[in-house]
């Protein structure tokens, strides 16, 4: 995880209208029905996990690489971006503008379900990139 002290250079992809993926197809075992439900622990081999601006804040989302099972997992004021899956496949850490939009950013985890969101990081600056262990 990079801390940034400033917003200079930010990344404009976070304005434009289309979905960036940010990471493909983890390996594991899938659900035998394919999709995503309560309960289920691990990321399907044949999703993506991304995030867009569609609906006018970032959110980020997983779904079958088909197109199919789309699952909103974040819903908050303040954009969502830069999701990564974790090594295991079960939890996406994220960065986010939830308490201070424009000002400062926080890391998340969140279950692949979109259950068991967690904060990461409680700072008054910018804190970006989150990466796991390993990757």
């Amino acid at each position: 995880m990079r801390n940034r002290g400033s917003i200079s250079g930010w990344s404009l992809c976070g304005w434009f209208g289309a979905a960036f993926l940010a990471a493909l197809l983890a390996s594991g075992c899938g659900d035998d029905d394919g999709g995503l439900g309560p309960g289920d622990d691990d990321l399907v081999p044949g999703r993506i996990v991304f995030e867009t601006y569609r609906e006018g804040n970032g959110e980020i989302y997983v779904m079958d690489a088909d197109g199919t099972h789309v699952m909103q997992l974040t819903s908050s004021a303040g954009p969502n971006w830069e999701p990564t899956v974790s090594i295991d496949g079960t939890r996406i850490a994220f960065t986010t503008e939830r308490h201070d939009p424009g000002h400062s950013s926080e890391v998340y985890t969140v279950k692949i379900d979109g259950t068991g969101e967690t904060r990461l990081t409680t700072t008054s600056t910018w804190n970006l990139e989150p990466s796991w262990p390993g990757q």
